[in-house]
């Protein structure tokens, strides 16, 4: 399989290349706005790339030999910003609708423009977030300067609909699209958000960042054909009470 995953340099995106990696079959393509890459492997071809630039996607796909297809798209890249909502700059409030919801259009759009897809099937997986179908709770944030913004909230409910419109009008296409929505990621959180957050879920406790990577490379592989349109929450039954 030739995989592409965006935001090859975070926390989620070096998982997911480790993962399909590992699988010595699979040609991995990382694009990161990073100069170089944070993973190594025989198999993972990474280039630096702003998903935002169109003509910097543009390029990226018209590089790739013409025989070229992708099976698998992972949308994984994102931004978040954190300070509270009376503070906000409208270039910080367009700067996140741009990477998280411009950026996974751009990388779709050149994807289609330049015919880089498996024309059998291709599975594109957004990322979204649980704060795109809820909101995040304001006391889990309280002891803290980083809280969740509203931006981010609204991008991530973005993904969804986009991901709900691309499943239908590339549907002709033999293109499987869905969107994985993770609630909160544990990453050497401090721990009085780690107890604050676990105590909303039902589970109680944050995700491992495997457990994520596992439910989108249950979409990317060829055995998925015919689940399309959906948002997975993967949260640990947070959404659910």
């Amino acid at each position: 399989m030739n995989i592409l995953i965006t935001g090859a340099n975070g926390n989620l995106g070096s998982n997911l290349i480790n993962f399909f990696s590992n699988d010595e079959t699979n040609s991995v393509f990382g694009i990161d706005i990073h100069e170089s890459a944070t993973f190594e492997a025989n198999n993972y071809y990474y280039s630096q790339c702003d998903i935002t630039s169109s003509d910097q996607v543009d390029s990226f796909f018209k590089n790739l030999k013409s025989s070229f297809v992708f099976d698998s798209i992972i949308n994984n890249a994102s931004c978040a910003i954190f300070d509270d909502f009376t503070k906000r700059k409208k270039s910080d409030f367009m700067s996140v609708l741009e990477v998280n919801v411009y950026g996974p259009f751009n990388i779709i759009q050149k994807l289609i423009l330049n015919i880089k897809y498996n024309q059998t099937f291709c599975k594109i997986i957004n990322v979204g977030s649980i704060y795109g179908s809820i909101s995040s709770d304001p006391n889990i944030y309280d002891d803290l300067n980083r809280k969740n913004s509203e931006v981010y909230s609204a991008s991530k409910s973005a993904i969804i609909s986009l991901t709900k419109y691309f499943s239908v009008h590339l549907a002709n296409k033999n293109i499987i699209v869905n969107a994985v929505s993770p609630g909160g990621i544990f990453n050497n959180h401090p721990p009085i958000f780690n107890n604050k957050y676990s105590q909303k879920v039902p589970l109680g406790r944050m995700a491992n960042v495997e457990e994520i990577v596992s439910i989108i490379s249950f979409l990317a592989y060829t055995s998925n054909n015919y689940l399309t349109g959906q948002n997975i929450n993967v949260d640990g039954g947070m959404t659910a009470w």
